[in-house]
């Protein structure tokens, strides 16, 4: 009898250290520990998940879980108990994880979590109740969402930096056309003038005897001129190496462009005198470089009238 009640004591002290050390090791864990009976209550909680939650471990004891922390879903709407992955293991036997749905805290606010609900049987196989080990996922969800809105602000700049090269390479291809087309015209311009040179020059040459002295003066002031607009062709694709060089200096100043103007078309050659000046305004002020002013006006003056005189020679 004696030693009966000897080994009845030690097995209850075995069973005592035993559960002790198992209360230690839930209370260990880091993550949140509850047990449910076959009803769905709560049999066992450890400090983490009450902690999580923010409820006392004795207050939850023999409450209805899933009525406690997981009663809605993120939205509010309502979170029916048949419809808990956790309570499922009640009906297919075998371990439930979720990783994307939230467990409410007593002051009414949720946290995301991610569980596993795993069946729990005695030994003779018998179904019992589960185990529900869950952690808060908030720093992760929060480092996916930074990271997320990391990757479309890059994605975003990835497109803004695509479009800009796409127009910054048209840009270039129209600049590329642009040029050769301004290449083949100042070919064509300096074709006419060259050739009127070479035509003056040998009719010198060859009808020198025959020539008065004014047709031969008549000839050179030809060659004259179309030096002259050559030389105003040359400047201008110098204007335009700088241009595109970026090391054109700029000067600009208040001008009135209406006396600008005026004078402009008195310093013009007398055969280009035909062009007459008139403006809505008497003075009009504008912040112009006159240099670069002068040089597009003079051009663009020049050549509308060589062009004027081509056509009254090819209508006469």
């Amino acid at each position: 009898m004696k030693s009966t009640d000897l080994a009845s004591r030690s097995e209850h002290q075995e069973l005592e250290s035993l559960r002790r050390q198992h209360q230690l090791i839930l209370n260990a864990v880091g993550e949140g520990v509850y047990g449910l009976d076959i009803q769905g209550n709560v049999t066992f909680v450890n400090p983490a998940a009450a902690t999580m939650i923010d409820w006392d471990i004795q207050d939850l004891i023999g409450q209805s879980m899933h009525r406690v922390l997981h009663h809605s879903h993120a939205d509010g709407s309502p979170y029916p108990r048949e419809c808990c992955p956790i309570y499922d293991v009640f009906q297919k036997g075998h371990i439930q994880r979720v990783t994307d749905e939230v467990f409410w805290r007593k002051d009414g606010t949720c946290f995301p979590v991610e569980y596993i609900s795993t069946p729990m049987h005695d030994e003779y196989g018998e179904l019992i109740g589960a185990v529900v080990t869950f952690r808060d996922i908030s720093q992760r969800k929060w480092a996916e969402a930074v990271l997320q809105q990391t990757n479309e602000d890059l994605e975003l700049k990835v497109h803004e930096r695509t479009a800009e090269l796409y127009a910054a390479n048209e840009q270039l291809r129209n600049l590329s056309n642009l040029k050769s087309r301004f290449v083949a015209m100042v070919c064509h311009e300096f074709r006419n003038p060259m050739n009127n040179i070479a035509l003056s020059v040998s009719s010198l040459n060859r009808y020198d005897k025959q020539l008065s002295q004014v047709q031969k003066n008549q000839y050179l002031l030809d060659i004259k001129e179309n030096v002259e607009r050559m030389a105003r062709m040359i400047d201008d694709i110098l204007v335009l190496g700088k241009l595109e060089a970026k090391r054109l200096c700029l000067n600009p100043e208040p001008l009135n462009l209406v006396d600008f103007c005026r004078n402009l078309l008195s310093e013009l050659p007398a055969e280009q005198g035909q062009l007459e000046f008139s403006g809505r305004h008497k003075p009009l002020i504008a912040k112009l470089d006159q240099t670069l002013l002068r040089s597009i006006l003079t051009n663009i003056l020049s050549n509308w009238t060589v062009r004027s005189s081509s056509l009254t020679g090819e209508s006469l």
